[in-house]
Formats: structure tokens, C-alpha cells, sequence
């Protein structure tokens, strides 16, 4: 790694590209969810491949996975392509949990939308009634 390579970014800047906060990246170093490089200073440096994580880090925890599955799957990364029999089946899982709650919520948002069309309709009949 060379401190002025244009492909990696300070924490700053990798924080403003991919929409995830300094204290966040900081958490995510600390769960072991990230392994990020250091300049010979000590400063963090994010690459390519760490960005690439830590937007995937992100869609994970944003779509409910527990902190401690999440260092799991990361862990997996780390181990290398030996687990990814076992990172297929953790992503699958999730991805069904994910569906599930997604199915959920639409039907919690079509009970939403038709509370909204009676008042609508209360209002419309009120106002030419």
C-alpha cells in the first residue's frame, strides 16, 4: 500500500462515498466486520475492496441482520473461499428473513393505504355532502 495511491481514500472520505458515517466505520473496524489498512501514521486507508464491504456491511445491518451474524459472515470473508458453501447458506437465509419481512410490510402498507382511501373519501363526501 502507498500512502498517495489515488485508489484509497481516508476514512473521511470513504465515510462521504458510501453514505456511511466516521463512527460507524470506526464500530464496524471495532466488530471485526472490516480489516482496513493503516499508512505507516496509523491513518486508516479504504480501498476498493474495503468500500465494497462496507456498503455491503451496511445493506446487511440496514436489512436486520444481528450484529453477531454479520461478524460471523465477516469472519467467513476473512477465511476464504473454504466458507463460501457456508457464506451461500447465511446470505440465503437472509435473503429469505428479508422477503419474509418484506411481504409483511407490504401487507401493513395496503392496511395503511386503505385507512387512507376512507378518510379521503369521509373528506370528499364531507366537502360535497
Amino acid at each position: 500500500m502507498t500512502p498517495n495511491d489515488p485508489s484509497e481514500v481516508s476514512i473521511a472520505e470513504a465515510a462521504e462515498l458510501t453514505g456511511v458515517g466516521v463512527h460507524t466505520l470506526r464500530y464496524y473496524e471495532g466488530q471485526q466486520l472490516l480489516d482496513v489498512p493503516r499508512t505507516a501514521s496509523g491513518q486508516r486507508r479504504y480501498g476498493p475492496r474495503e468500500l465494497a464491504a462496507v456498503r455491503f456491511n451496511a445493506q446487511l445491518r440496514k436489512t436486520g441482520m444481528p450484529i453477531n451474524v454479520t461478524r460471523e459472515y465477516a469472519a467467513m470473508v476473512r477465511n476464504g473461499t473454504s466458507t463460501s458453501e457456508s457464506r451461500l447458506r447465511l446470505l440465503e437465509a437472509h435473503r429469505s428473513a428479508v422477503a419474509a419481512n418484506l411481504a409483511e410490510q407490504q401487507e401493513y402498507l395496503r392496511g395503511i393505504s386503505a385507512k387512507i382511501d376512507v378518510y379521503r373519501a369521509q373528506l370528499h363526501d364531507n366537502a360535497h355532502g
